[in-house]
């Protein structure tokens, strides 16, 4: 994209590579000042939790990415919870999906909160397989309240959840 200044590339898709937090913070950088990108697919990679800092970071400022696609990159709870702040103060974004990413219980409680802010135009969110444990019924009660309140989102999943009667 670097070398095409003139092209008009709206999605960018990396998907299924082998892009370490190296990869991912040279990508943030760019995607920091790029505004073509509107369609980023970075799933099945190898970012950790600093890259899922990084890539929150860039969500914070890039303006023009609608649709992120994140899922299966292990990036725990911390990575979680970066994005989940990230995408509760991003009004463009339209798509996240973070399914199979090893979620927990701090990203649910914040995405909870983030999903309340009324300024979110997020219209899909992709949850699938996070990874509750014991705090289970506690994590998705935040998240419920979040999706009470949100008037954006049009689709939910959160399949593989091991979800009992009481969660």
């Amino acid at each position: 994209l670097q070398a095409c200044p003139d092209a008009t590339c709206t999605t960018l898709d990396l998907s299924w590579n082998d892009i370490s937090d190296v990869g991912i913070s040279k990508l943030a950088e760019f995607l920091k000042t790029d505004e073509r990108v509107m369609r980023l697919d970075i799933s099945y990679n190898q970012m950790g939790e600093e890259g899922a800092r990084i890539m929150a970071e860039m969500l914070a400022v890039n303006k023009s990415i609608f649709h992120v696609y994140l899922t299966g990159n292990k990036v725990g709870d911390i990575g979680g919870l970066a994005l989940a702040q990230s995408i509760g103060n991003n009004s463009t974004l339209r798509t996240a999906e973070l399914g199979n990413m090893d979620l927990g219980h701090k990203t649910f409680t914040m995405l909870g909160i983030s999903l309340k802010n009324e300024m979110l135009n997020l219209s899909r969110l992709n949850l699938d397989r996070p990874v509750l444990f014991s705090c289970q019924e506690e994590s998705i009660e935040h998240l419920a309240m979040g999706l009470r309140y949100n008037q954006s989102l049009q689709s939910f999943s959160m399949r593989n959840a091991a979800l009992r009667d009481r969660g």
